[in-house]
């Protein structure tokens, strides 16, 4: 790619001191659909973002192609602006994959931020369902994504966002994780918009008495995951059988179509990583029946 696509600007953070610098990462790729498979048109990037040549790893979906995102930094470092724009052109499917889970790590001085832009042209798919973001002690990051897509295309986008180290004791000892999330139309029309802010600190409101250990609205939980899918005709229903799914059965689940009639979203509180990751991976393997016959794709390799 010779270009680079506008930053998002969003009001709130001009005139924001930045403090002490990290690294611009920057990921841009472009996939087309050349002959009867999905092809990697265009790659740009700059630690510490990083992707691996595309795969063909589902036999039943030979024109899919499965990209995986890596960082040789291991995580996200205090001062760090990641950028990544992922644009699929008409009739390519491309699948994202994460080569681990992203670790926040502690930003005593300034946070890190994200940019994501996912751009899904005429009748394309997307699927990314990233590995969760682990905020350390100390951590603050904020991510905002902007995702434009084509009304006959599809995306399925998952987020789980950890309480931190949970092997090591550490639980909501970050100061904050804000994402935020605006869909459209490639004019410009709206669909929705979805924001959540993690801030495990006391309010200043309430009677101080030392740290809280819950997430507040959360009450006893402290995962929260999603998935959103955006495709046409298809609704919530896809997701009814869960109710009695034991892995489902473990958190607490709820799910509705988007507005706009752009698709749905599930969304599961858990006690830990592991229990709403199972849960988001179990809805999108519902998801994945109803769009594309199959289930979840192979297992990363270790």
């Amino acid at each position: 790619m010779d270009t680079e696509a506008p930053a998002l600007t969003l009001p709130r953070d001009q005139g924001r001191e930045i403090g002490p610098r990290g690294a611009d990462g920057l990921l841009m790729l472009r996939a087309e659909r050349i002959g009867d498979r999905t092809r990697l048109a265009g790659v740009l990037s700059r630690p510490p973002l990083q992707v691996m040549r595309a795969a063909y790893t589902e036999p039943a979906l030979p024109d899919l192609a499965a990209v995986t995102i890596c960082s040789p930094a291991g995580g996200v470092l205090q001062g760090d602006r990641l950028r990544m724009e992922i644009r699929v052109e008409a009739g390519a499917r491309l699948r994202l994959d994460t080569q681990s889970a992203t670790r926040i790590y502690a930003t005593p001085d300034v946070g890190a931020t994200a940019e994501i832009v996912l751009r899904v042209g005429d009748g394309a798919f997307l699927e990314y369902v990233p590995d969760p973001l682990i905020p350390y002690a100390a951590a603050s990051y904020r991510q905002e994504s902007l995702w434009e897509v084509d009304g006959s295309a599809t995306l399925v986008v998952g987020e789980v966002v950890a309480a931190g180290r949970e092997a090591r004791g550490e639980s909501a000892a970050y100061q904050r994780v804000e994402t935020e999330v605006e869909a459209r139309r490639p004019d410009g029309r709206v669909l929705f918009r979805d924001a959540c802010r993690l801030v495990p600190s006391p309010h200043p409101a309430l009677p101080q008495r030392g740290r809280v250990k819950s997430l507040g609205l959360l009450g006893d939980a402290t995962t929260i995951g999603s998935l959103f899918v955006l495709s046409p005709g298809f609704t919530a229903s896809a997701f009814d059988g869960l109710g009695e799914d034991p892995v489902i059965s473990k958190c607490q689940a709820g799910w509705s179509d988007l507005p706009s009639e752009a698709g749905a979203w599930f969304k599961v509180l858990g006690a830990d990583s592991a229990s709403a990751w199972a849960a988001v991976r179990t809805a999108w393997e519902s998801a994945r029946r109803t769009l594309l016959g199959q289930g979840l794709p192979p297992a990363r390799r270790s």
